[in-house]
């Protein structure tokens, strides 16, 4: 019997916390120790978060809007630049800096187009926003660190990677 999902932030936060050792050897389990091949665990991966996504609104949550920095690509800048009427440099010098890789992020967390748990920036978002939490993709193995950074930041993916642990059979 599955356990019931986990939706609020301050207990998954304290579970994500007291949970990173094992969250760590989960991760090296999937990626070194599981016999499966990609798809098989990608599928599940997605059936899963298929089901927890049903459950939990994202719409209603945005803790990654409040706590996590969002990547632009050129594209995204371009997009956002026209929704909000401004030229792309002006919107770069406003509402972006670099990170120490020279990558352009949004300068400010919680992000600045957030109005309550409503995105402003509407199709216009960054496709890191829209993509998120990214578990739909494919190559679940190979995105392990980044899932475990955000197990501490979404429901969706906290539930998901508890799911995953229980139907594996991992314990530590």
């Amino acid at each position: 019997m599955m356990q019931p999902l986990v939706t609020d932030l301050a207990a998954m936060r304290r579970l994500a916390e007291a949970g990173n050792g094992g969250n760590l050897e989960f991760r090296n389990y999937l990626k070194f120790d599981l016999d499966w091949d990609g798809t098989r665990l990608d599928e599940l991966v997605h059936r899963i978060n298929a089901e927890v996504c049903a459950q939990i609104d994202c719409a209603e949550c945005r803790n990654c809007c409040r706590t996590l920095t969002v990547g632009l690509s050129e594209a995204d800048s371009a997009r956002i630049a026209l929704r909000l009427g401004l030229g792309v440099v002006e919107f770069l010098q406003r509402y972006t800096t670099e990170d120490d890789e020279g990558r352009t992020r949004l300068s400010e967390v919680p992000c600045v187009f957030l109005d309550g748990s409503r995105c402003t920036l509407g199709e216009a978002a960054p496709e890191q926003c829209r993509d998120y939490p990214h578990l739909h993709k494919p190559d679940f193995r190979s995105r392990g660190l980044s899932v475990l950074v955000n197990a501490e930041h979404c429901l969706i993916v906290f539930n998901v990677l508890e799911r995953l642990k229980q139907e594996l059979g991992f314990s530590l």
